[in-house]
């Protein structure tokens, strides 16, 4: 166990320059790897889009994250005021022409091409330049996502007939990186037993019930919610 604490503990010191933990603030710690263990007698298999934080992107699935200093790149740079000041500028060049023609179909022209330059700004003010566009900030560990995630998780073991299933996130911090295991303890599934129909309307009911067969919930198939 000391072992593998100091190799993991080594490792992240390697790694700490090309995941970008340097851009970090006070203690915050990179959210390095999560996993889930636990579900293979469920049979189910929509887990990983259950996370409410995801993991930063990986480059040729190499331990470096140059999304993440493409973003910091482009962020050294960036100066929402020029953005915001631009935009008025444009929008007050537009105005001028437009202003100065009576041509409903040339007035139409400018202003299409007003809005497309007012978008393309709108997205820079509020996403940034193209840099922090293309690359990611960093996904910052935090404990209040990890207990949504293991909430998530824990409804969808409900919704699909495990009403005893649990879920207990694992959170393992090492240097600056953290690393989580979201253990599922699911617990028995639970059947159909008996199926009901309440059907005021006759001719319906008959049709109904002449097409059981075909029906997707079946007495002794596991209870799925997504199927009422």
């Amino acid at each position: 166990m000391a072992r593998r604490w100091l190799g993991f503990t080594v490792l992240s010191v390697m790694l700490s320059g090309c995941l970008g933990t340097q851009y970090l603030q006070g203690n915050q710690k990179l959210l390095y790897k999560q996993k889930i263990s636990g579900t293979r007698s469920t049979g189910l298999t929509e887990w990983s889009n259950l996370y409410v934080q995801k993991t930063n992107r990986k480059f040729l699935g190499l331990p470096a994250h140059l999304l993440v200093t493409m973003y910091y790149t482009g962020q050294k740079k960036y100066r929402q005021q020029k953005f915001i000041d631009k935009k008025a500028q444009v929008e007050k060049k537009f105005d001028a022409r437009i202003a100065r023609t009576t041509d409903q179909r040339k007035i139409g022209n400018i202003q299409y091409h007003k809005q497309q330059k007012v978008e393309e700004l709108n997205n820079k003010i509020e996403s940034g330049n193209n840099f922090m566009q293309w690359g990611e900030p960093l996904t910052v560990f935090d404990s209040a996502q990890t207990l949504q995630t293991a909430q998530r998780m824990t409804d969808y073991l409900i919704s699909q007939g495990f009403f005893l299933g649990k879920v207990i996130p694992e959170v393992t911090p090492e240097g600056k990186l953290v690393n989580i295991n979201y253990r599922v303890t699911p617990g028995p599934a639970y059947l159909n037993d008996t199926i009901f129909y309440q059907i005021a309307d006759t001719a319906v009911a008959k049709i109904i019930l002449d097409n059981r067969s075909r029906s997707l919930i079946k007495v002794g198939d596991r209870y799925q919610q997504d199927l009422l």
